[in-house]
């Protein structure tokens, strides 16, 4: 099973074809950030839990359930603006040394 499937059962989207859509759009736009970041030519498949997880993270953010920190008196939000810590270590154990 590849990973946009396994995005669409994690999320509960196997049978909306439109947002089975924007998994495709987030999933491309994970893999350009983990060969950016990393500075691979391409993916192993040992950075397939890591790309579901961000393709995942990414999702939600879409529907505002990053919200870190909520405040009702005067309104206050503060959203996720990165991923999360253990996305990124895993990347970081990833990435290449450029010379």
């Amino acid at each position: 099973m590849g990973v946009k499937e396994r995005a669409l059962i994690m999320l509960d989207l196997d049978n909306d074809e439109n947002k089975a859509l924007k998994i495709d759009i987030l999933l491309d736009d994970a893999r350009d950030f983990i060969l950016n970041y990393c500075w691979l030519d391409e993916i192993p498949s040992t950075l397939d839990s890591v790309l579901l997880k961000m393709v995942i993270f990414d999702y939600q953010k879409l529907t505002n359930e990053s919200i870190s920190a909520r405040k009702e008196g005067d309104l206050s939000e503060s959203y996720i603006q990165s991923y999360p810590d253990n996305i990124m270590t895993i990347l970081n154990s990833n990435r290449r040394v450029r010379v």
